[in-house]
């Protein structure tokens, strides 16, 4: 796996509403969900399809060493869909894993300048 960096957080934006209990949602376009998290520290997206996660960005605003996010992924009712994260995420074995129907897995992440590292273990298959 790789390496988990833990330290004090230091979030990328604390606004924000959205759905998912205070989750932004993201939109998926041709399979490819961009975070953008000048929209929010937390960002959502429901797959009803096998989805890629690009490199984040943020609108207004620019992605520094210690900055955190997290990304919540929901299966829709059919489910068994997989994600697959692009190579600036260092996640080790919880990459391209399938989720269950009607479940969701939450991945919070410490930037380091160059890499997006887990920054706990992954929450997977979570009842909606």
């Amino acid at each position: 796996m790789g390496r988990i960096i833990q330290a004090g957080p230091r979030v990328l934006s604390s606004g924000g509403g959205g759905s998912g209990g205070g989750y932004n949602p993201l939109t998926v376009v041709s399979g490819t969900a961009t975070p953008d998290y000048g929209l929010g520290f937390c960002q959502q997206v429901t797959i009803a399809a096998n989805v890629a996660i690009a490199v984040p960005i943020r609108t207004g605003g620019t992605i520094t060493a210690g900055d955190e996010f997290e990304l919540r992924i929901d299966q829709d009712a059919t489910g068994g869909w997989s994600w697959t994260f692009n190579a600036i995420y260092r996640l080790g074995a919880f990459d391209g894993l399938v989720g269950a129907l009607s479940t969701f897995a939450v991945f919070r992440f410490r930037y380091d300048g160059t890499n997006w590292f887990l920054n706990a273990t992954p929450l997977m298959d979570i009842p909606i």
